[in-house]
């Protein structure tokens, strides 16, 4: 229960929609990062350079998921689809 409201709450919520009564739009706290705390978006962009994501690798990994062959991707869409249904 904890943690289902946690996750719920301090990543979902936070990062969909404006809970605390501030100004701005859903994405005040991206806004916040890039003018307070710049040095960790520098971070993030220097291990991006140093450490490239292997696209290729990981979309051959998640098309069969995408495409449905074992039935996960379809679980996943469904339960995401009706979750966010309510949260929007």
């Amino acid at each position: 229960m904890f943690l289902d409201k946690l996750f719920n709450y301090d990543f979902l919520a936070r990062s969909l929609t404006v809970i605390e009564e501030h100004p701005g739009s859903p994405f005040y706290y991206l806004n916040i990062l890039q003018k307070n705390q710049y040095d960790w978006l520098i971070a993030g962009a220097v291990a991006l350079v140093l450490f490239p994501i292997p696209w290729q690798r990981m979309l051959d990994r998640l098309a069969p998921v995408w495409r449905g062959e074992d039935g996960l991707g379809v679980l996943l869409c469904s339960w995401a689809g009706r979750r966010f249904s309510f949260r929007l």
